[in-house]
């Protein structure tokens, strides 16, 4: 493992945002409020050439090893206290992914549930809820889906919570899961296995249900939706974006991957443009965009260097809601994918870790001093 290497550098803002859009009086407000009730915590990544779990304070020291190999660690997933990593490992032949639990001051990492992937931890910490393939699909037409399982962390046996789904997300409850499938949106009420069909909008699209409980985010047609959790009634937020160039110089990007902040005043998404060669743009850029929860058009974050980057991608939000942490992906021009964290209102990213693979960081908060 490289020694760790903490930098800071001014942020590339991309053509794709415009200009730096002031945050409302209100909003910075807001966010003021809830980041003095919220210390950030260690970030959780995937690093080294062994794709293996470290853990690092955001700015940057403290690097700790959780895991090592052997196979390929990911989706790594802080429990609700904070005291254990929920993660996934493929095995070395790539023929098995499993799901593992870790201390977070490390350890020998327990095989919870094999032939699973993506834990997601329910918010009271009872439950895990797994992906797992092939134990059935809705008329036999799903391509590409799993099914959700969830896991009991007291121990007992896995349960299959909804077949066929693409994506899946505890309400703040934990006595819910929304999935999607192929038929709709669907919720799982766990304590009596009853389904209800909330709405039939459908897409192979990450679900992610809001703070408050009133609303699940998710993509359509490259636009950025929110569905009432009481009557199925959508909402359209941000329309799709149009490209940098005129097409066919540009084509239409891609949005996907909306998250709300842990405030749930703020939505941070996944935005991919192309454009052909020739055109004075990059053929390939990620970028990470921002709005307000009200669909307000806030700010984002770019970190091209050079045409052939990839850019800022795979990213978490801060338990205080002011920040993402995110892999500032610099092969083409520093050889490096960085784990970084940056606030999409400031021009200042902060690279922790240089040696950072490819996987989604988790970001807990601090541990209670009193």
């Amino acid at each position: 493992m490289s020694v760790l290497n903490e930098s800071v550098r001014p942020l590339v803002w991309l053509g794709i945002f415009g200009v730096v859009l002031v945050v409302s009086t209100a909003a910075g407000a807001a966010q003021g409020d809830h980041a003095a009730a919220v210390v950030n915590g260690p970030i959780v990544f995937v690093a080294g050439p062994g794709s293996d779990l470290f853990t690092v304070r955001p700015d940057g020291r403290l690097l700790r090893r959780l895991t090592k190999g052997p196979g390929v660690d990911g989706d790594p997933a802080w429990s609700p206290n904070g005291r254990t990593t929920a993660f996934d490992r493929t095995s070395p032949n790539g023929r098995v992914t499993s799901v593992y639990l870790v201390s977070t001051v490390g350890g020998e990492p327990r095989l919870l549930v094999r032939g699973a992937r993506s834990p997601g931890w329910s918010p009271t910490g009872r439950w895990l809820a797994v992906f797992r393939s092939n134990v059935g699909c809705p008329n036999g037409g799903c391509p590409n889906a799993a099914n959700v399982w969830i896991v009991p962390l007291a121990g007992g046996r896995p349960r299959l919570a909804v077949a066929g789904a693409w994506s899946a997300a505890w309400s703040p409850s934990g006595r819910q899961l929304a999935a999607m499938r192929a038929d709709g949106i669907w919720i799982v009420t766990l304590a009596t296995g009853t389904m209800r069909r909330l709405t039939t909008i459908s897409a192979k699209t990450s679900l992610d249900w809001s703070p408050d409980g009133s609303r699940l985010l998710l993509v359509l047609n490259d636009s950025i939706v929110t569905v009432s959790t009481s009557d199925g009634s959508s909402t359209t937020l941000l329309p799709p974006p149009t490209p940098v160039l005129e097409p066919p110089r540009c084509t239409q990007p891609s949005i996907s991957g909306p998250t709300w902040s842990p405030n749930g005043r703020l939505i941070a998404y996944q935005r991919e443009d192309s454009c052909a060669p020739g055109s004075g743009q990059p053929q390939g850029t990620l970028s990470i965009g921002v709005i307000g929860s009200d669909g307000s058009d806030h700010a984002g974050i770019g970190t091209q260097n050079t045409s052939y980057d990839v850019g800022a991608w795979f990213y978490a939000w801060s338990p205080d809601s002011a920040q993402l942490a995110f892999l500032d992906d610099e092969q083409d021009s520093t050889g490096h994918i960085y784990l970084s964290v940056a606030s999409p209102f400031t021009s200042t990213i902060h690279h922790l870790n240089k040696d950072a693979d490819l996987g989604t960081p988790a970001w807990r908060a601090a541990a209670p001093t009193h």
